[in-house]
């Protein structure tokens, strides 16, 4: 099992056993098979991982928020809002989540060391840990999304457009974009900067080619160092490398390649971020 450690200074990371949730008790009445949205010849592409997952509308998540997955009771959930624009990428999006655990995808554990960040690091203006909840956490699902968006994109004809679009106008029109809780809107503008700079790669990666020269637009109308920003953005997207693979048909040693290009990702893009951010992947024989 390939685990990771990813340590900017003082952070570990640790392989997470898939434990099922006890947050939510989910009415497994109204929990519906994925054959209810997907044909048997695209079932049989998923696998059967895809007999086993169910999907579940869940009309009190958040307009923000269109799906998640969890595992509850031994089964595997697609949580999908029921408003979200296009259910069924959100399906297969979080199927694929669901697929890349069950393969050996590291997931992010972070745990403290006790030091501090260098005193010249923009780390020193954030809580630390708000980094790891936020930002990092956001970074990581682009590169996990990036090893499969364009599988579904090929095989199943939708992709995150419908929904990234979406979430993007709706910051334009609000004039406020999120900072993944790293400050406030009036917060340090090296903080800002990079929370924007993050924005500007999710577009790049998941956004259509309109809505990227829209919200290019804005951040040059907004940030007074908006060609900073965006070239810092332009940098974390160039540092993820997409690719176009059905795991499924990937031998074991294929699938390990896979696991370790996405922690290379990690490292290239916490390294644009601060040179001395730093991700060191390791091997364990068995997770207690």
């Amino acid at each position: 099992m390939v685990l990771c450690s990813c340590i900017p200074w003082t952070l570990k990371k640790q392989r997470e056993q898939v434990k099922d949730s006890e947050e939510k008790d989910g009415d497994e009445a109204n929990w519906q098979p994925l054959s209810d949205y997907l044909s048997a010849s695209e079932m049989q592409i998923l696998g059967q991982l895809a007999s086993r997952v169910r999907v579940m509308l869940d009309p009190s998540m958040p307009a923000t928020l269109h799906g998640t997955s969890r595992v509850q009771k031994g089964v595997p959930l697609a949580i999908v809002n029921p408003n979200a624009p296009d259910k069924r990428y959100v399906i297969l999006h979080e199927l694929m989540h669901h697929q890349l655990d069950e393969l050996g995808c590291p997931s992010l554990c972070c745990t403290l060391q006790g030091r501090e960040p260098p005193a010249d690091s923009w780390l020193r203006r954030t809580q630390f840990q708000i980094f790891v909840r936020g930002l990092l956490v956001q970074l990581w699902e682009l590169i996990q999304h990036s090893r499969f968006n364009s599988m579904i994109d090929r095989v199943f004809r939708c992709g995150p457009q419908s929904a990234r679009d979406g979430e993007y106008r709706g910051y334009i029109n609000r004039n406020l974009l999120p900072t993944y809780g790293m400050c406030r809107s009036d917060g340090h503008v090296s903080i800002k900067k990079v929370a924007v700079a993050a924005h500007v790669a999710t577009v790049f990666l998941e956004c259509s080619q309109e809505m990227r020269k829209e919200f290019l637009e804005y951040v040059k109308y907004k940030y007074l160092d908006w060609e900073e920003i965006i070239e810092l953005g332009k940098h974390i997207c160039s540092c993820i490398h997409p690719c176009d693979v059905e795991f499924l048909k990937l031998s074991s040693k294929e699938l390990n390649t896979i696991m370790y290009s996405m922690l290379d990702d990690l490292k290239l893009v916490l390294e644009s971020l601060d040179l001395r951010m730093n991700v060191e992947p390791c091997r364990f024989d068995m997770v207690l």
